[in-house]
C-alpha cells in the first residue's frame, strides 16, 4: 500500500511540474504540452517500459541513469516551485490582511517561478555531482574494557551502500580502494548494498575490491539491493570481492572480536531464497567485544533485530547503513521520520550498546548527493 501511495505521489508531483512548465512556456500550444507530458511520463516510468524490451539486468546504462536523473530533477523542481507558490501566497495574504497593494515586482509570475526552479535544479546537479565524489574518511574512537591492551589501536573500516551498479564508476571505486588502503585497517566490513545490478560490469567492479587485503580479512552482510540483484549473483560478487558473507552467522576474525551478520529481511521473499533458516544465535566468546553487522538501522527494545534472531545478550556495537542520510535534499529530512537514529553519529543506547549508522559510501539511483556527504568510516578501538 505504501509503495502505491509513493508511486501516486511521484506521478502527482511530475504532473504538477508539467503544469507549471506548460503555464510558463506552452500556453496555447496543446501539441507541445502533450509532447512534454509524454516525455516526462516516459522518463518517470522508465523501469516499467524497459523491462519487457530488454532482458533482466541488460537495460542500457544511459537510459537507466536518465530516468533516475529526471526523478531527482523532478523532486527538486517540485520543491522549488512549491516554495515560489508559498512566497506568492504570503504576499497575497498580507495584501488581504493589511488592505495594501503589493508591488508587482515582489511577486513571481509563471515564468519567474520556473526559472527559480530551474536554477535550483542546476545548483543541485552541479553540487550533487561534486558532493557525491567528495568521500570523506571519518574516524570514530571506540573505547571498551573488552579491548585488550595488545589490540589498542586496532583499526576497522566500515563501508556501506557502495551500490556497484549503473551509477557507480571505476574512477570512484578506485578512489574508495585508495582511501581504504591509506587508512591501513586491520579489518574491513561492508554493511550491505555492495551490489546494485546483475550485469558482468558489476561483477568486474566487485573483482576490483579484491585488491583490499587487510590482515584480518573482509566481512559483509546483505543489503536489500544485494537481494534485488539476485542472491546467487550477489554471493558470487562478494566472493569475487574477497568478502566473507554472513547470513545470520557469526565470525571471529580475532580472539577478542566477535561479529554477527544479520541477513536482510528482503531475503525472505526473494525467488532465490531457499527457505533455509541458518541462524547462528550462540553467544560470543566470554568477554569478547560483540559487533552486530546489520544493513538496516533498526533496533528493538530488546536489542534484537526485526526478525528476532539477533544474538543475545546485547551487542556492544551495531554497525548499519541503508538510509544514505537521505542522499539528496529534501530526503535528508524525510528519512529521519522513518529512522530514529541519525547517520554519522555514535549513539549510546540502553544497556551500554552503541550504534553507528553510516551515511553510505556510494549512491543509489541518481548520481548525486545533496547535503548528505558520503563517507568511509574508520573505527579505532582503544583499551578503556
Amino acid at each position: 500500500m505504501s509503495f502505491i501511495l509513493f508511486i501516486a505521489a511521484v506521478i502527482g508531483l511530475n504532473v504538477y511540474d508539467w503544469w507549471k512548465l506548460k503555464r510558463a512556456f506552452l500556453q496555447g500550444q496543446p501539441i507541445g504540452a502533450a509532447v512534454l507530458l509524454v516525455f516526462i511520463l516516459l522518463l518517470l516510468m522508465g523501469p516499467a517500459w524497459m523491462r519487457p524490451i530488454f532482458s533482466r539486468g541488460n537495460q542500457p546504462r544511459f537510459l537507466v541513469q536518465a530516468c533516475w536523473i529526471w526523478l531527482a530533477w523532478s523532486f527538486w523542481m517540485f520543491v522549488a516551485l512549491i516554495v515560489c507558490d508559498l512566497w506568492n501566497l504570503v504576499f497575497l495574504l498580507c495584501q488581504m490582511t493589511f488592505k495594501q497593494s503589493i508591488p508587482v515586482q515582489w511577486m513571481l509570475g509563471p515564468q519567474g517561478c520556473v526559472w527559480v526552479a530551474l536554477g535550483f535544479v542546476a545548483f543541485g546537479t552541479l553540487w550533487g555531482l561534486v558532493e557525491a565524489n567528495a568521500i570523506r574518511l571519518r574516524t570514530v574512537e571506540i573505547a571498551s574494557v573488552k579491548v585488550p591492551e595488545s589490540a589498542d589501536g586496532f583499526k576497522l573500516v566500515l563501508l556501506s551502500d557502495i551500490h556497484l551498479g549503473p551509477a557507480a564508476t571505476q574512477r570512484k571505486l578506485k578512489k574508495v580502494i585508495r582511501m581504504v588502503e591509506e587508512a591501513s585497517p586491520d579489518l574491513v566490513l561492508s554493511a550491505g548494498d555492495l551490489i546494485d545490478g546483475s550485469q558482468e560490469r558489476e561483477l568486474k567492479m566487485a573483482e576490483c575490491l579484491a585488491e583490499l587485503a587487510p590482515p584480518y580479512g573482509k566481512i559483509a552482510v546483505y543489503g536489500n539491493h544485494d537481494v534485488y540483484s539476485g542472491l546467487d549473483f550477489s554471493r558470487k560478487c562478494h566472493e569475487a570481492a574477497g568478502f566473507k558473507l554472513l547470513e545470520n552467522q557469526s565470525a571471529q576474525p580475532v580472539d577478542w572480536l566477535w561479529i554477527y551478520g544479520e541477513k536482510d529481511p528482503a531475503s525472505g521473499w526473494h525467488p532465490g531464497y531457499k527457505g533455509e533458516k541458518t541462524v547462528d544465535v550462540e553467544k560470543g566468546p566470554e568477554g569478547a567485544f560483540c559487533v552486530l553487522l546489520k544493513h538496516r538501522p533498526d533496533v528493538s527494545k530488546q536489542g534484537q533485530g526485526t526478525d528476532g534472531v539477533t544474538p543475545s545478550p546485547l551487542p556492544d556495537l551495531q554497525l548499519s547503513g541503508h538510509s544514505h542520510g537521505g542522499q539528496i535534499f529534501p530526503f535528508n529530512y524525510l528519512v529521519r521520520l522513518q529512522y530514529k537514529y541519525r547517520e554519522g553519529r555514535l549513539h549510546k543506547l540502553q544497556g551500554g550498546m552503541r550504534l553507528y549508522v553510516s551515511p553510505g559510501t556510494g549512491v543509489w539511483g541518481p548520481p548525486f548527493r545533496l547535503f548528505a556527504r558520503p563517507e568511509i568510516t574508520l573505527f579505532v578501538f582503544k583499551k578503556e
